[in-house]
């Protein structure tokens, strides 16, 4: 296993660490806890460097470094949603679900024709994972004792979602000018 793929894998693995960080409920280990967050999305792009740098992009990571990036967020927003019993974040949290499985299955669809890097991450698609990153480092450190941050915190989360939208529709085009290109457009 490549360097790339270790450091993708260390991504999963700090999951439980932040989650038990946040729920802990302890000031000083809040902020460890967003570190951590920053690390692991720091992480998304080092795996990537690496991975191009080194020239070893491989399937694995192509499979493993979106899945990792999908538990990521969807474990920490689930875990702020119930912790704070947030409808709006749980409704964020449901939109970002429907996107990724939508962009999950046009990758699939491109797999099965054989044209794995059709839908390689767009620079709007790269913007929204930092813009996200960005909001959940401030919803995991903060609690409703900082309203002005936590507004902050859901202003990014609200744009980088508005974000996915517009990057998902951008795939959805380039899919379907690639599907003809491959004549099984129907």
């Amino acid at each position: 296993m490549n360097i790339a793929n270790q450091i993708t894998l260390v991504r999963l693995i700090l999951i439980p660490f932040i989650i038990y960080g946040y729920l802990y409920e302890d000031g000083g280990l809040r902020w460890i806890t967003a570190l951590v967050v920053l690390f692991a999305g720091l992480s998304d792009w080092l795996d990537g460097y690496f991975a191009r740098k080194k020239q070893q992009e491989t399937y694995l990571g192509q499979i493993l470094d979106p899945l990792a990036d999908k538990v990521l967020v969807i474990s920490i927003l689930m875990m702020i949603a119930f912790s704070q019993q947030s409808v709006f974040i749980a409704s964020v949290l449901v939109l970002f679900i429907i996107r990724d499985l939508t962009i999950s299955s046009v990758r699939e669809l491109h797999a099965g024709l054989g044209n794995i890097k059709a839908l390689s991450p767009s620079l709007l698609g790269k913007l929204k994972t930092v813009m996200q990153m960005c909001s959940l480092i401030l919803l995991v450190l903060v609690t409703t004792d900082y309203p002005l941050l936590m507004h902050l915190g859901f202003v990014l989360l609200t744009v980088s979602l508005l974000m996915s939208y517009v990057s998902l529709f951008y795939y959805l085009k380039k899919s379907s000018l690639d599907l003809t290109f491959f004549g099984k457009k129907e």
